[in-house]
């Protein structure tokens, strides 16, 4: 029984006692009758006891149950406050896989981020380091080789080598000038998830022809 049930049935049983007690004090002669236990005198405030238990019910659940412009605002706060998810969506995710299978082979990577973003950093590792098919029945042999990332456990933590100045937001991306295509192909996939993304043919020295240089910005989203 709810609370509002409860309040109700409370009001009902003192109006019915009310009246029963108006009904016997017009009847002295049959209220004599009755045993004692039922024509005391002290069920005159029974009512009272029953509609005084009822309204502290209602004060009660009043100051109990939050007003809908209140919970509006609460929840309203409760979005503003929610930091945002770091890192890529598990569909982007699972589409960079299918993106990276069509990068040319021999492919070599190298990716760096600053501590903000090491969140989705370790995301595109991972999606580049799974992008290989095998051939069926044959688990030694890939139909498409997975792509190779140099400096992988210096880029983990980068600045602890020195310093490095990485771009503002966004992602920047630096291939040979031979490789534009692949590069332009990868900014592509990035800008469809509102990514800002910048090029260049500027690669580290002695750096192989094929190398993806990939940096990430201080915000990856504006």
């Amino acid at each position: 029984m709810d609370a509002i049930t409860l309040r109700n049935t409370l009001f009902v049983i003192g109006a019915i006692i009310m009246g029963i007690e108006q009904g016997l004090r017009s009847a002295p002669d049959f209220r004599s009758r009755l045993p004692r236990a039922v024509a005391s005198e002290y069920w005159n405030f029974a009512p009272l006891i029953l509609m005084t238990v009822a309204g502290v019910i209602w004060v009660v659940r009043t100051v109990a149950t939050p007003k809908p412009e209140l919970t509006a605002v609460m929840s309203s706060a409760s979005v503003l406050t929610t930091p945002p998810l770091l890192g890529f969506s598990q569909e982007f995710q699972q589409a960079l896989h299918h993106d990276f299978l069509r990068i040319p082979r021999p492919c070599v990577f190298k990716v760096v981020a600053p501590q903000d973003d090491e969140g989705p950093r370790s995301q595109l590792v991972s999606a580049i380091m799974n992008a290989q098919v095998q051939f069926l029945n044959r688990p030694n042999e890939m139909l498409i080789a997975t792509c190779q990332i140099v400096d992988e456990e210096k880029d983990r933590n980068v600045l602890l080598y020195g310093p490095h100045e990485f771009p503002s937001s966004g992602i920047t991306i630096h291939t040979s000038q031979g490789n534009i295509e692949t590069r332009e192909f990868l900014a592509e996939v990035f800008r469809s998830q509102s990514i800002e993304v910048t090029g260049d043919s500027q690669l580290p020295a002695d750096s192989p022809a094929n190398l993806i240089y990939i940096e990430f910005g201080h915000r990856l989203y504006r």
